[in-house]
């Protein structure tokens, strides 16, 4: 039996007696084209997608719609029930409307139903439409916005403590910045997009099942003719998708640079040489450099995206136009009769369907674009928290005992930086013990290894070889959060933060108003400063309080007396002081912290205080070179007498006498 025959006989039997076949061999032959057409365009494309590898295809979008079911039930337990109803009902509204009240009403004119029947239909839908209403302004103007902001002070609260947990030389590192910016930048936008296009996905299932029952009763083939454009349609645009996400990715260090050009414009700290030479040419030559960069990688990936989105574009939308429409031009030649009403829902079903199925395949490309963003951000929660804590050291995570004595050992301690040849060592062979009580300087010239000493003594940084020990267990098996009680350092480089006094001088430990108001008096600010709940600073509060160079460095100092850290590592913050003052601080301290018990170690390379310290540490070359009492070492005639009196002269003649 021939092709037209067979076409013929089961046309009638479809269609009924007034089918023609010859319409329906033009229709096969046009599908048969077209499908081996789009087998062939989707060979090549497969071919060229295989050999990529990207995050969301190992991990999966289901991976990362968990983490968004998660974390929306973190920030509002009700929040997955809403969206889903409100998608529900608003498909429910939409084919609704579309399909069935359309028919209803037409229908109910040509078979004659009374007016009263329809003023009865229309007054449901109005009141139907005006409670969805309420509903539809309530989700889009406060539960979406209050609950997108949740989300981002969530997800950014969640990634910057992961950023402060990771060890100081991997948070430093220019991939760990970038990788951080893009974490901070995209995971809430990312996870409200995946939480959107969960709760349409619901919609649109219910929305799906309403049409089919439809057509499934009228018309199934009008579903085939629907549908499979845009699944072609589906798989260019995921290809789009991961080349965003790889775009994304390449202007990562791009975008930092901006950002680091933008922040010099407004921090306090840049403000006066900005002001005064001019760096801020080359400060926005940095930005131009990062726009320039920018500009170019998306010429580069955009002309490849847009080939993808126009063929995407071609494909869902024409096809899935195009198509459902000839096949109920030819069914209509061929003898098909419909009430009006019918007819009507017919081509809306139909024209419903396609626009839903291509909305489904969009939704599902921002499922797989958020995925992509999602995964990174759920990678980098999980990742080693602090780097070089390691579980296989034995006690790890153990929390520190009561205060008591204390022993803190060095026992062949090396340190090199990362990216540092193999023999470049910046501590190189450190042995040394550190008890309670003592009162301990650390001196050296510019890079003999001081600062490298006292981040590996507080955890900032962990050693490369050799082993440093609390009371004999490794430091790194200590909690962190407990260490950071135990060792109280102001750095050379601190910072004053835009909050009340009490948050600058307590950082987050334990001191209290008396021990803040205390530590003021100590430090010179007592009358300078007679409110601790004043805010510091105008970067945030247009009414702060602002303080001068020397008193934000006393207030920094304010901070390791008013809270009782068993160790005080002061780290040059008195650097910017002269000499004779830096030494007055520098005797406060050590008055402030006498008889407490507590542990001092500073870093200083003026010597005018170092004869009132148990020990001196000093260090060349990265060496533990010499140590001793000040009598010891001025008698050993190295490198720290050598050191002291080239100083001393300038002391004598700033204040007359031998200091």
């Amino acid at each position: 039996m021939t092709l037209r025959a067979l076409a013929g006989n089961g046309g009638r039997l479809f269609f009924g007696r007034s089918f023609c076949p010859n319409s329906f061999i033009i229709v096969l032959d046009t599908c048969r084209t077209l499908l081996l057409f789009l087998k062939y365009a989707y060979g090549i494309f497969r071919d060229k997608v295989d050999g990529l590898e990207g995050m969301g295809k190992r991990m999966g979008i289901l991976a990362s719609v968990r983490t968004m079911g998660r974390t929306a039930l973190a920030i509002d337990k009700k929040s997955l029930l809403t969206g889903i109803a409100y998608h529900l009902v608003k498909q429910l509204m939409n084919v609704f409307y579309g399909v069935y009240f359309i028919r209803m009403i037409l229908a109910g004119l040509e078979t004659g139903r009374g007016l009263g029947h329809i003023l009865a239909v229309l007054g449901m839908m109005l009141g139907i439409n005006i409670l969805f209403g309420r509903f539809d302004q309530y989700y889009k103007n406060v539960f979406l916005p209050v609950f997108r902001l949740k989300a981002d002070s969530y997800m950014n609260e969640r990634v910057m403590e992961k950023a402060n947990a990771m060890p100081y030389d991997m948070a430093n590192s220019p991939s760990e910045l970038d990788r951080y910016g893009r974490v901070l930048e995209n995971s809430s936008g990312m996870m409200i997009q995946m939480y959107q296009s969960f709760c349409q996905v619901c919609g649109l299932a219910e929305a799906f099942a309403m049409i089919l029952f439809y057509l499934v009763r009228t018309d199934v083939f009008a579903v085939a003719f629907s549908a499979f454009p845009l699944l072609y349609s589906y798989f260019l645009g995921e290809r789009s998708a991961e080349l965003g996400y790889e775009l994304n990715k390449k202007v990562s260090s791009a975008a930092r640079r901006k950002e680091y050009a933008r922040r010099v414009h407004y921090l306090r700290e840049y403000a006066a040489e900005m002001r005064t030479s001019g760096i801020g040419r080359v400060v926005r030559g940095i930005y131009r450099e990062g726009s320039g960069q920018t500009v170019a990688a998306y010429r580069r990936e955009g002309k490849r995206m847009a080939v993808y989105g126009f063929l995407e574009l071609l494909s869902g939308d024409a096809l899935s136009m195009a198509l459902p429409l000839g096949y109920v031009a030819v069914r209509m030649l061929c003898g098909a009769r419909y009430l009006l009403g019918d007819f009507i829902g017919i081509t809306q079903a139909i024209s419903i369907f396609s626009s839903d199925v291509e909305w489904m395949l969009d939704t599902a490309l921002e499922m797989k674009e958020a995925s992509l963003y999602l995964n990174e951000y759920t990678a980098y929660l999980a990742g080693d928290s602090a780097g070089h804590l390691s579980e296989d050291v034995p006690g790890a995570g153990r929390e520190l005992g009561p205060g008591g004595p204390f022993r803190i050992t060095f026992d062949h301690v090396r340190y090199r930086y990362p990216g540092s040849p193999e023999s470049g060592f910046a501590l190189d062979d450190v042995s040394v013990d550190i008890r309670s009580g003592e009162r301990i300087a650390i001196v050296g010239k510019n890079g003999a290894g001081k600062s490298t000493f006292v981040s590996l003594l507080v955890n900032l940084i962990s050693c490369s070889g050799g082993r440093i020990t609390l009371n004999g267990r490794d430091l790194d098996a200590y909690d962190r959060e407990e260490l950071k009680s135990f060792f109280g350092v102001v750095c050379q480089d601190y910072r004053i933060y835009p909050v009340s006094v009490r948050d600058n001088v307590s950082m987050g430990g334990g001191a209290g108003d008396r021990d803040i108001r205390d530590a003021l008096e100590k430090v010179g600010l007592g009358e300078r400063i007679p409110d601790i709940d004043a805010v510091i600073g105008k970067e945030i509060h247009g009414e702060g309080l602002v303080l001068s160079g020397g008193e934000r460095q006393r207030l920094a100092l304010a901070r390791v007396i008013a809270n009782p850290y068993p160790v005080v590592v002061l780290d040059e913050p008195t650097s910017a002081l002269d000499a004779l003052t830096e030494r007055d601080m520098n005797r406060l301290i050590l008055d402030a912290l006498r008889g407490t018990g507590r542990t001092l170690l500073f870093i200083s390379h003026k010597l005018s205080t170092t004869r009132l310290v148990d020990r001196i540490l000093v260090f060349d070359g990265g060496r533990l070179v010499e140590e001793g009492d000040h009598a010891a070492l001025m008698e050993k005639k190295g490198l720290y007498a050598e050191m002291y009196l080239e100083q001393s002269n300038l002391y004598r003649m700033q204040e007359g006498q031998d200091v």
